[in-house]
């Protein structure tokens, strides 16, 4: 249960901290190989760029679970009373359904990169390998905005201190 409550709460910062982590040491890889060797890496561009598709679509699903997500900020402050609890309800239910539609076009897109056998050109990866990656997003998000949801009905309450500063928007 401590693994599930773990991974739950930091699942999403681990692995954008690996990818950063990866795309940096790339690149400074690539700089080195490049101006001190006078050898450039055929590979290192092509890394970074699949790395950063997939810490694209994770970041997604960490700024929802943080509350640190594009919103309407200015229109919930000036409105009163309970309006912006139902703005922001209204906000993580379009984020899942939006989530929730896309899954299975992304679902559709990996199973056609597997069918084709199709790989990277400098890496000779399999492109279903970052092809998966918005598949992934979309999932975490969806599971992220639906925990959303449901903090601020408050049928579960989050182990994040994030969750209460959201209540107090």
């Amino acid at each position: 249960m401590k693994a599930l409550k773990w991974l739950d709460d930091h699942l999403e910062e681990v692995l954008l901290a690996l990818l950063l982590i990866g795309i940096s040491s790339i690149m400074v890889i690539q700089v080195i190989a490049r101006y001190v060797f006078n050898n450039s890496l055929t590979w290192s561009d092509e890394l970074a760029r699949f790395l950063l598709v997939w810490s694209c679509f994770l970041s997604t699903s960490f700024c929802i679970k943080k509350g640190i997500s594009i919103s309407i900020d200015q229109l919930q402050n000036a409105c009163p009373g309970i309006i912006p609890n139902i703005i922001r309800m209204l906000s993580f239910c379009i984020i899942t359904v939006y989530s929730l539609v896309m899954i299975p076009y992304a679902w559709t897109y990996v199973m056609q990169s597997i069918a084709s056998g199709a790989v990277s050109s400098a890496l000779r990866l399999p492109m279903y390998y970052i092809q998966s990656g918005p598949l992934v997003g979309f999932v975490l998000t969806a599971i992220r905005s639906i925990q959303c949801v449901f903090t601020e009905f408050g049928v579960i309450t989050s182990g994040d201190k994030n969750a209460e500063r959201r209540s107090d928007r």
